[in-house]
């Protein structure tokens, strides 16, 4: 499911529940995390072109989200 465009701070706080939440990071380790295979529910957070700032990175942090490289 996606969900229509929203002010980042609200985006973030809407997946508060979702047990694995994912920020697209081509500086993180490569792989998927133990446990992503049967997971029913999974957050991706992907920033424009370029990348998110550091200030965006530091509250989807704040958030539970981790770095997650996919190649």
């Amino acid at each position: 499911r996606l969900h229509p465009p929203a002010d980042l701070a609200t985006a973030l706080a809407a997946e508060a529940t979702t047990p694995f939440r994912f920020l697209l990071d081509p500086g993180a380790a490569p792989g998927l995390p133990a446990g992503l295979a049967g997971a029913a529910h999974v957050a991706v957070l992907v920033g424009p072109e370029g990348g998110l700032d550091p200030d965006e990175r530091a509250l989807a942090a704040r958030h539970g989200f981790a770095g997650l490289c996919l190649g």
